[in-house]
């Protein structure tokens, strides 16, 4: 009986040798790139994840402005607010009472503070008692009193966590910046 594959060859040394090299050189460059994709996805996560919290602080911090009727300004981006009490703690809308020529709701104000902790961002409230995080990974807050004490500009800074390079002396801070109108205040007290 004669073999089917009497006349058949097989692959050379050199032709193996080239079609490997070619094959581990699209492999790493394959790798490479799906590293360097991986990378950026992170850095565009946590960019976007930082922008999302100092969007929730510029939002939290001038809706407690708008309404506030005290203001003090501490140090390390201390704020300090009295608000009306709007509503009991079931939800319910208290009815206002005018004395005089001013407007007062409820039986006492509510008092609201915001203060750091290392990077992190809280926000406390007298009426109902409690403390939420509002951020984390702060690098800076400032609150800076504008026209004549009627507004009030957020400085909010982060550090991005993801860089290209490694350098220590390389300090990029991603910075937001509100100015909000303080309707219910005209003046502030002292830090």
């Amino acid at each position: 009986m004669r073999s089917r594959f009497k006349n058949s060859r097989g692959f050379t040394i050199a032709e193996l040798s080239v079609s490997m090299g070619v094959f581990t050189l699209f492999g790493l460059g394959l790798g490479v790139t799906g590293v360097f994709i991986s990378k950026t996805f992170n850095a565009c996560v946590h960019s976007m994840d930082y922008s999302n919290q100092q969007m929730r602080i510029t939002d939290y911090i001038s809706l407690d402005l708008t309404r506030a009727t005290a203001v003090q300004l501490g140090n390390n981006g201390t704020i300090t607010m009295t608000l009306p009490n709007y509503y009991n703690t079931d939800g319910t809308p208290n009815d206002p009472r005018i004395t005089g020529s001013t407007v007062a709701y409820g039986t006492a104000d509510v008092t609201v503070r915001y203060y750091r902790q290392q990077n992190d961002l809280y926000r406390s409230c007298s009426n109902p008692s409690s403390t939420t995080l509002i951020a984390s990974g702060i690098s800076d807050l400032t609150c800076t009193p504008t026209d004549y004490g009627q507004s009030i500009e957020i400085n909010t800074s982060f550090t991005p966590r993801f860089q290209w390079n490694n350098k220590a002396n390389v300090t990029s801070l991603n910075t937001i910046t509100s100015t909000t109108l303080m309707r219910n205040q005209r003046s502030l007290a002292a830090p």
